[in-house]
């Protein structure tokens, strides 16, 4: 049996690629990101964790923060989060759009009324949109089915918590031990996804922190478990080690080691064509594609672009990351060998997120 958190971290594990395709993108100044009064505390529980942190990639605006004055624009992290849009919202975004002023942010709309849908027409090649795939309803769900607080799942859950606590915190001293503890508690569950959910929560902790080697120590740690599981035929721990590769892969590219950033990114791209993991396979193949432009490899680069877009085409409509896709189209649109496929390509493109 799963333990009761572990529904709640997979479900914001496919939030990553969203927030990475805005971050690789700097020409997109507003970051619509759709989603409903359910399902935002998922969103919003992601932000938090991304805005928290001396050197956070993300500035969470305060309540009361004037967001259009120049200091607004000033923050450290070069996207900002405006937690609290007020009424007048759409007019001061429309006149931060035309006034070309290097402030990005991200805004949490609601998916029914999408009240700044129109910034989206105005200022298209600016505004980037998309709905994560999340549902709080299908957490709650499994969360109902969770042992007791007395079973090893409560004990593990208890456990998590304090963890998740610390890196809200960004204290890393309790996140080292608060994770020893975790792992401690998941030798009583059964299965690699709580020790593999431990190990890969912490090396992203440490990431963001750029603490590069103890993210990969982390990263390890988690491949090692997920790898092991996967070894013995399960299949959903073959896919967190897609997860890990990803985050493996981010770390080996701080440490500025191009060579074994790109082993890591073309293990998770084989790996996800393996076990016909869609959307993990879209965003693989775009950064192992970006990683082998960056090495000077277009062929290959182009390659990876292909077998993304085709793997993107293969998921139900409802299912297509609008970000990871908009995200891989540009990529492939740089490509210089892809020059005489730019209008068939922009056409798949724009068929995929009608």
């Amino acid at each position: 049996m799963q333990p009761p958190i572990q529904p709640f971290m997979r479900a914001q594990l496919p939030l990553a690629a969203y927030w990475q395709a805005l971050v690789e993108q700097p020409q997109l100044r507003l970051s619509r990101w759709l989603t409903t009064a359910a399902d935002r505390p998922l969103l919003h529980d992601y932000l938090l964790g991304l805005s928290t942190g001396a050197e956070a990639p993300l500035h969470r605006l305060p309540p009361a923060a004037d967001w259009t004055s120049p200091a607004a624009g000033a923050a450290k992290a070069p996207i900002s989060w405006l937690e609290h849009p007020g009424p007048n919202a759409e007019d001061q975004l429309r006149t931060h759009l035309a006034s070309r002023r290097p402030q990005r942010l991200l805004v949490l709309e609601d998916s029914a009324t999408q009240p700044w849908q129109r910034l989206a027409r105005w200022f298209p090649a600016a505004v980037h949109t998309c709905a994560p795939a999340v549902s709080m309803q299908q957490v709650l769900a499994e969360l109902r089915g969770a042992e007791a607080p007395d079973e090893p799942a409560g004990r593990f859950q208890r456990q998590f918590h304090q963890l998740s606590e610390a890196i809200a915190r960004a204290d890393s001293a309790a996140v080292a031990s608060c994770s020893a503890a975790c792992l401690a508690a998941c030798a009583a569950l059964p299965g690699a996804g709580a020790a593999v959910t431990v190990w890969l929560a912490s090396g992203q902790y440490f990431l963001a922190q750029k603490q590069a080697d103890e993210a990969l120590r982390c990263f390890g740690g988690a491949l090692a478990c997920a790898e092991a599981a996967f070894a013995a035929g399960d299949a959903a721990a073959g896919l967190l080690s897609v997860q890990v590769w990803l985050g493996e892969a981010a770390a080996w590219q701080q440490r500025r080691r191009g060579p074994a950033a790109l082993a890591a990114l073309q293990q998770a791209a084989d790996r996800a064509a393996q076990l016909e993991a869609g959307l993990l396979g879209v965003e693989a193949a775009r950064q192992l594609g970006l990683a082998l432009d960056q090495a000077g490899q277009p062929r290959p680069a182009l390659a990876s672009y292909q077998r993304g877009l085709a793997l993107a085409e293969q998921l139900p409509a409802g299912q297509r990351p609008a970000a990871t896709i908009n995200a891989l189209g540009d990529a492939y649109l740089k490509c210089p060998r892809a020059r005489p496929e730019h209008e068939l390509v922009r056409a798949r493109i724009a068929q995929l997120l009608a």
